[in-house]
C-alpha cells in the first residue's frame, strides 16, 4: 500500500514501462526539432530572397510553394519586357523613343516584381514569427517537462527503495 501510495503521490504513471512524462519529453523533443527546423527554413528561405532582391532573377529565387499567380504573370511580362527592349536596342539605338518606353516598361514591371517580392517577404516574416513563438513555447515545456522529469528521478528513488523493502517480505 504504501508502495501504490508513493508511487501515486509522486505521479510515478508508466505506460509500457517508461515512465510518461519521459515520453512526454521525447514528444516535445521531436516537436521542438521540428520547430527549429522550420525557423532555419523560413529563415534560409527569406535571406535567399532577400540577398536576389531587385533583380530578374528575383523571381527564380521564390520557392515553387510560394510562387502565385501574379508572380507567374510578371515572369512572363519581365521576360517580354526585357525582350521587347533589346529587340528595340538592337534596332532603334538607345536614344529612340519606343526603346526608351520600352526601357521605362521594364522598369515598371520590375517595379512590380518588387513590390510581390515584399508581399511575399513579409508573410514569410509573419510565418517566422509564428515559427519562433512555437519554438520558444516548445523549448518552454521541454525544460519544465526536463525539470520535473528531474524531480521523478528522485523520486524514483524513494520508490526503488520501497520495491526492495516489498520484496524483502
Amino acid at each position: 500500500d504504501r508502495y501504490e501510495r508513493y508511487r501515486r503521490d509522486n505521479n510515478l504513471v508508466t505506460s509500457a514501462g517508461q515512465p510518461l512524462l519521459e515520453q512526454q519529453a521525447e514528444q516535445l523533443s521531436t516537436q521542438l526539432t521540428a520547430a527549429e527546423a522550420r525557423v532555419n527554413e523560413l529563415t534560409s528561405t527569406l535571406a535567399n530572397i532577400e540577398r536576389l532582391r531587385g533583380s530578374a532573377a528575383g523571381l527564380d529565387a521564390i520557392p515553387e510553394t510560394l510562387r502565385t499567380g501574379t508572380i507567374a504573370t510578371l515572369r512572363e511580362r519581365h521576360a517580354a519586357a526585357r525582350q521587347a527592349e533589346a529587340n528595340l536596342a538592337a534596332s532603334h539605338g538607345p536614344l529612340h523613343p519606343a526603346y526608351i518606353a520600352a526601357r521605362e516598361q521594364t522598369a515598371e514591371v520590375q517595379r512590380l516584381v518588387d513590390q510581390e517580392i515584399g508581399h511575399i517577404m513579409r508573410s514569410i516574416n509573419a510565418d517566422l514569427q509564428r515559427a519562433r513563438a512555437a519554438q520558444a513555447g516548445a523549448r518552454e515545456r521541454l525544460d519544465a517537462a526536463a525539470a520535473e522529469l528531474g524531480r521523478l528521478n528522485e523520486s524514483a528513488v524513494g520508490m526503488r527503495e520501497l520495491a526492495r523493502e516489498v520484496d524483502e517480505r
